[in-house]
This record gives structure tokens, C-alpha cells and sequence, in this order.
């Protein structure tokens, strides 16, 4: 019941991202970046079940992923 949902979900998150219509995603992107954004946001939703005073706020997570950029990109 949630399977269709999902792949659904990987090409409507995309166009959010990357300015590209969903009709016009490929596979790979879809498969790729799409299933990237629906885990970061999918861990996020977790996080806001269980505990939204606690959960990882925007501020939090942008920095963490510049952080991590930074280290791919001097590695």
C-alpha cells in the first residue's frame, strides 16, 4: 500500500530541488537524487514523531550538510 506511494513521492520531492519538472526527471535521477531527498526528509519526519522539541531544525541541518560538502570537496 506505501510502495507506490513512495516512488511517487522520489519524482515530486525533485522538482522542489533541482527546478526540473517532473515529467522531464530521468531514472537515474529519480534513483539517485530523489531517493536521497526522501531520506533526509523521511529521517526528519521520524525525528518530529518522536520528539519535535528536539528534532534537527533547518538551521541545524543546512549547516550540516554545508559541513559535509566542505569535507567531500577538500577530502
Amino acid at each position: 500500500m506505501l510502495v507506490e506511494p513512495e516512488k511517487q513521492g522520489r519524482t515530486g520531492l525533485l522538482p522542489l530541488f533541482n527546478g526540473i519538472p517532473e515529467e522531464e526527471q530521468d531514472k537515474e535521477t529519480i534513483e539517485t537524487e530523489g531517493r536521497f531527498y526522501q531520506t533526509l526528509l523521511q529521517g526528519l519526519m521520524v525525528q518530529w514523531v518522536f520528539d519535535p522539541d528536539t528534532a534537527t531544525t533547518a538551521d541545524q541541518l543546512t549547516e550540516g550538510l554545508r559541513r559535509v560538502i566542505g569535507r567531500a570537496t577538500h577530502a
